[in-house]
């Protein structure tokens, strides 16, 4: 037998699922214990995003009986990239849900061979994705690009393939400009890494709309139109990128 469920009862609103969509498409995941039948979800982040930990524990209150955990050193560390640069790491907070049947529809969602995470299918995508689920993406996993032009969201779990996918509901659900993107970096298994990059013209919309989700410590990082490059729409790049999925 196994072990008893906690308030079974429980049942997660639309907004919840929106949220652990998120969480689970960037830093988050879905892990069963020994001998257990329901999974529950984790994430991690750093102790800088605190604000974005206290906001998933205040969502999910009533899935959650431990306090967040802290991981790793105690204070921040420089630590030698690949190629050469450095920059700091801080310490990391872990969160854990309990065990759920209602974590089990995330299963067949995002689980892939083996310890994978796959992308979910395109009308799930378009199901899930809003300005609050996009919000949660964007605190995860987004930062701004080079100079403040744009954003990128570092993806660099799924494929390229995966990402097309998951652009083209962006575009089609919330009129955003991206496209992937070649990482410079490469995985353990030389596989070429890939982000989604998103256009500085789509800027204006985004601040705009998610405002009413984004936390204030994240806010920073959606560049302001102000930095954005006065160039013609017509030569981003994700219209030859649009032009290649519909070939």
């Amino acid at each position: 037998m196994g072990r008893p469920v906690h308030r079974p009862e429980l049942k997660l609103s639309s907004e919840q699922q929106k949220l652990i969509f998120a969480i689970l498409l960037t830093d988050g995941w879905l892990e069963m214990q020994k001998k257990g039948i329901n999974p529950r979800i984790g994430l991690q982040q750093s102790v800088q995003n605190k604000e974005l930990i206290e906001f998933f524990l205040n969502e999910l209150r009533l899935f959650i009986t431990k306090e967040p955990q802290e991981v790793g050193k105690t204070a921040p560390v420089n630590v030698k990239l690949s190629n050469q640069r450095s920059e700091k790491r801080y310490p990391q907070v872990t969160v854990r849900t309990v065990c759920h049947p209602e974590f089990l529809q995330f299963i067949e969602v995002f689980k892939g061979h083996g310890k994978s995470k796959k992308m979910p299918d395109f009308e799930y995508l378009i199901e899930m994705l809003d300005w609050f689920s996009f919000s949660i993406i964007l605190m995860t996993d987004g930062s701004r690009k080079n100079q403040g032009q744009g954003m990128e969201i570092h993806l660099q779990s799924f494929s390229k393939e995966e990402l097309d996918s998951f652009c083209l509901a962006l575009y089609k659900k919330l009129g955003i400009m991206s496209w992937p993107a070649k990482d410079k970096r490469s995985s353990k298994d030389d596989r070429q890494l890939y982000n989604v990059v998103i256009s500085g013209y789509s800027m204006g919309t985004i601040r705009e709309k998610t405002s009413p989700y984004m936390l204030e410590s994240f806010r920073d990082k959606i560049p302001r139109e102000s930095l954005q490059k006065k160039r013609n729409i017509k030569d981003s790049p994700f219209w030859s990128w649009l032009n290649s999925q519909q070939n």
